[in-house]
């Protein structure tokens, strides 16, 4: 006997997700039409000019992972010493140890990041709604 699980489906046109500018990072939300995901895809721009402090550290449940397209990001967490990402480049972390990401140099840096993390989904719509407001 088979075991047959509902099957679900969403595609994201390139540019049409759900956009969020902030300070350091301009998020794209892809894939919001599902909303009971256990994986949050987001296109995202880490903004140059941003120099890393311990200020910018998050911690929050789950885990993620960070494709780099384009630029060179600087990867900090709180149990490592800070990890060069060049294009092509892939980091996956455990969300529970504070990180951040920076980019290097004068051009802003592109990534594709996966979280695992419902709470980390809600802080970027809380952060999308309030800029709406």
């Amino acid at each position: 006997m088979l075991f047959r699980s509902p099957t679900r489906r969403s595609v994201s046109a390139a540019g049409h997700g759900v956009h969020q500018n902030g300070e350091r990072y301009a998020y794209e939300m892809l894939n919001t039409d599902l909303s009971t995901k256990k994986m949050t895809p987001l296109r995202a721009r880490i903004k140059a000019g941003h120099k890393f402090n311990d200020d910018h550290l998050i911690a929050h449940d789950g885990e993620e992972c960070v494709l780099v397209l384009s630029g060179t990001v600087r990867l900090h967490t709180e149990h490592y010493a800070p990890k060069l990402l060049r294009v092509g480049d892939c980091a996956y972390f455990d969300s529970t140890m504070g990180h951040a990401l920076e980019a290097v140099g004068d051009e802003d840096a592109e990534i594709f990041w996966v979280c695992s993390s419902e709470s980390s989904v809600r802080r970027v719509l809380n952060e999308i709604e309030a800029a709406r407001s």
